[in-house]
């Protein structure tokens, strides 16, 4: 009897010995699928944690609003009834010109002046009288006064005077450069100015810069990548514009919102911009800065400029643009580094003030 229940026990603990061999499989089959899940789970848990990080990051790194300015700007001791539109060149600032004078005409709030000065501009750099001089000008003409010129940042404070509202609207600095080279080519004032001949005129910027990379002497870089660009677009910087007359690039915005009284460096542009300028628009977003200019400059109320705009013909626009080639693209952004940097520095202050102001 003991021994037939022994042949009966025997069977029932192999079962039993089998049974826990595939537990154990099917435990370490589990630990093994729990761990893959758990490091899935840490990598999208560190993953969602690095863009929260990031967007947190964005957030902090946003200009705050104080009021409908910007922190930073100064808005006590101005003349609120006085506007300097400085104008920087190949911006739209003709259209923007002729915006203003619509608007003022129409809505009987405001005069517009752009002839005060533009003898004494020339010298402003090295003569202190002449800004002075212009600055005197300027606080003369009847209120509220549009004052508008290519006219680099001119500081009102340098001579005690309370500083007026600046403005002004800037564009992506390759597209800059592309707009002033043709317009150049298309204007009888400035052909006669640069003396530019008929093949001059009909030269694309593509055809200067392959010509100014000739002549220049740089050795050609050995592979046309990002590297190459760098070592080519080095050695351009060292050389004068040789490729056709009339090509270089507008004036530098870093010189523009310095001023002729301060070293022309971007850190100074970018404290005149923060403390001084009411607002900085951009062409690529024109109503906007349209709708933004309405709601900070006081004389204005909503739609002037907007309306005015569509019925202001755009002047001083160039013809025949044929674009660059994606290397002499690559070429002209390195070379336009410090625009750049500022570019987007004032990119980042337009959209945060859009947001303050509650234009989309």
């Amino acid at each position: 009897m003991r021994i037939c229940n022994i042949w009966i026990i025997l069977p029932i603990l192999g079962i039993i010995s089998i049974n826990f061999v595939y537990l154990r499989v099917i435990v370490m089959m589990f630990k093994k699928s729990y761990l893959k899940a758990s490091i899935l789970i840490t990598k999208r848990l560190v993953a969602t944690n690095t863009t929260n990080d990031l967007v947190a990051t964005e957030n902090q790194n946003e200009t705050p609003c104080d009021g409908i300015h910007l922190k930073g700007y100064m808005e006590d001791n101005r003349q609120k009834d006085l506007l300097i539109y400085s104008k920087a060149p190949k911006c739209g600032s003709s259209t923007l010109v002729g915006v203003f004078k619509e608007a003022c005409q129409t809505s009987k709030s405001c005069y517009i002046g752009y002839e005060t000065c533009e003898k004494l501009k020339t010298t402003f750099k090295d003569n202190p009288e002449s800004r002075q001089n212009c600055i005197t000008q300027i606080k003369l003409q009847k209120r509220p006064f549009i004052f508008s010129a290519h006219l680099p940042f001119l500081d009102f404070t340098e001579f005690g005077s309370k500083q007026p509202l600046f403005v002004d609207i800037i564009r992506e600095p390759v597209k800059r450069w592309i707009s002033g080279f043709y317009f150049t080519r298309s204007d009888a004032y400035h052909i006669n100015i640069a003396n530019l001949s008929r093949e001059d005129t009909t030269a694309t910027i593509d055809e200067c810069l392959s010509k100014w990379i000739t002549t220049s002497n740089c050795p050609a870089p050995e592979v046309y990548d990002s590297s190459g660009v760098e070592q080519l677009a080095g050695c351009l910087r060292t050389k004068p514009y040789t490729g056709c007359r009339g090509m270089d690039p507008p004036a530098s915005l870093r010189a523009w919102f310095s001023g002729d009284a301060l070293p022309h460096t971007v850190n100074v542009a970018k404290h005149n911009i923060e403390k001084y300028y009411t607002f900085v628009g951009m062409t690529e977003h024109y109503n906007a800065t349209l709708r933004a200019l309405e709601a900070l400059i006081p004389f204005f109320r909503s739609d002037d400029l907007v309306d005015a705009y569509e019925h202001t013909h755009h002047v001083h626009v160039g013809t025949n643009k044929t674009p660059p080639s994606e290397f002499h693209e690559s070429i002209m952004k390195v070379l336009l580094g410090d625009e750049y940097e500022l570019y987007h520095f004032v990119l980042q202050r337009f959209h945060s003030h859009l947001k303050c102001l509650g234009i989309s």
